[in-house]
């Protein structure tokens, strides 16, 4: 593959990155490769590269440690007519005071790798990935088409079987608002913050087990029917009933 020796960040590309110290976004638009050769140009004036012959649809961009971030983008022969040398590649960003900007740029020079033409016997699908610097302090984006992304081998050598959902280390889930009631998973935290919202149950009106005498006059006893003379039954006797039937043959 073409050895580029790491990409060079151009005056404006360095004028964007200053902006980006104060709160500007990096906003990074595509990538571009070419065939063009450096002839006493000097790289951090260059506004465009040499002789571009593609342009790449972003579908990668992750913020690295170090103030790095990695930019990928597929790269494909399948709409190539006519074969070139992979020599030149360039980073365009948007500036939002002057517009899309060559942010930074990379010559291969002599170990460029020729991209033969598509619709033959050979076919080529390659990654591109551009690590690029954008300091510290920097918030970055892409414009990116979600139709072209693909997951790599990276990718899926960290998830779990769709059959086999087993959680290792540590999984973190979200938790959700108070009285969420869906299939949600639910973290500890959730299930602890539930709990104690219950409310305490109210036992100040009720007798003790060991001892039921009702007392006090917080005790509203239900009103029954006077129950018919020599009723048997386990409804409460009322005193009309019980004058009834205490003289009773």
């Amino acid at each position: 593959m073409s050895a580029f020796g790491g990409l060079q960040i151009t005056n404006k590309g360095r004028a964007l990155q200053a902006k980006a110290q104060i709160g500007t976004t990096i906003h990074y638009n595509r990538i571009a490769i070419g065939d063009g050769s450096l002839s006493g140009q000097v790289i951090a004036e260059l506004n465009a590269l040499v002789h571009e012959k593609k342009s790449l649809t972003i579908t990668k961009l992750k913020t690295l440690i170090g103030g790095l971030a990695a930019v990928g983008a597929p790269l494909s022969n399948q709409d190539i007519t006519t074969g070139f040398y992979f020599r030149e590649i360039g980073v365009f960003a948007q500036d939002p005071d002057i517009g899309e900007i060559l942010y930074c740029y990379g010559n291969a020079g002599q170990t460029a790798d020729y991209i033969p033409a598509g619709g033959a016997e050979d076919i080529l699908e390659r990654e591109i990935d551009v690590i690029t610097i954008v300091g510290n302090n920097a918030n970055v984006s892409a414009s990116i088409n979600q139709s072209l992304v693909y997951a790599t081998l990276q990718d899926l050598a960290g998830k779990a079987p769709i059959d086999s959902p087993v959680f290792i280390n540590k999984p973190k889930v979200p938790t959700a608002p108070a009285g969420t009631n869906t299939d949600q998973a639910a973290s500890t935290a959730f299930v602890k913050q539930e709990i104690q919202a219950i409310p305490p149950v109210d036992l100040s009106a009720l007798a003790p087990k060991n001892n039921p005498i009702f007392t006090g006059t917080g005790i509203t006893l239900p009103a029954d029917p006077t129950a018919p003379m020599h009723a048997v039954t386990l409804q409460l006797l009322l005193a009309k009933f019980e004058q009834a039937t205490r003289y009773a043959p």
